[in-house]
């Protein structure tokens, strides 16, 4: 026989991660809502010629009494999330003395191809995009021997799956007999919680019970 003994109500915060927001750069807010705030502009990733530029967000909350803590991206879903990559151009790169023909011209040409795969399923992972070698003239991929090294772009790397983990069961063992011959009731902790790290160290009660067998 089974019997549900305690119910622990759901945390809402102590389970949250501080947040230090000196570091950043806060979006518009409305009171205490989760909203975005983002990490300065990286440097460029080329020093002269086309490159890219990154930049973090988190999603992000005050607390009353803990100040501003991290959320899941999962909690700033009532907002657009603000673009973490942007083109930029240090400088023009220098023609080479022994080049005939501009970059517009030139027979290949790199190229950012489709996001692949995100890492997690939730929680957040990364995907990163192909980075293909095209011919000009035809459009189709070839191997990247064909395009020039020293004007090959950065991979682009970009966040994924932001969203909580679904629920799951942490079942613990049944404790010793409560007597020791005849009939008696062993009990175990069956815990309904939410992942909120990749670490496994923290996690918020939905519900907790005991099971007794008799």
């Amino acid at each position: 026989m089974l019997e549900d003994k305690t119910r622990v109500p759901h945390i809402d915060w102590s389970d949250r991660k501080f947040l230090d927001e000196s570091a950043y750069n806060p979006i518009e807010s409305n009171g205490h809502s989760p909203r975005y705030v983002l990490s300065p502009w990286s440097e460029c990733s080329t020093t002269c010629g086309p490159g890219v530029r990154i930049r973090s967000a988190e999603c992000v909350a005050a607390h009353p009494v803990a100040g501003m803590i991290r959320l899941p991206h999962s909690e700033c879903q009532d907002q657009s999330q603000p673009s973490l990559f942007e083109s930029c151009e240090a400088r023009p790169c220098p023609l080479q003395e022994d080049s005939k023909i501009t970059s517009e011209e030139a027979p290949f040409k790199w190229e950012n191809g489709d996001w692949g795969p995100c890492s997690e399923s939730c929680l957040g992972g990364k995907q990163k995009a192909a980075l293909l070698c095209r011919e000009t003239a035809s459009g189709r991929a070839v191997p990247w021997s064909n395009c020039d090294a020293r004007t090959r772009p950065p991979q682009l790397v970009r966040q994924c799956n932001q969203h909580a983990c679904p629920p799951q069961w942490q079942v613990g063992d049944f404790g010793a007999c409560s007597v020791s011959c005849g009939t008696g009731t062993a009990t175990r902790s069956v815990r309904c919680i939410r992942p909120l790290s990749r670490s496994g160290g923290e996690f918020s009660d939905i519900y907790a019970l005991y099971l007794i067998a008799v």
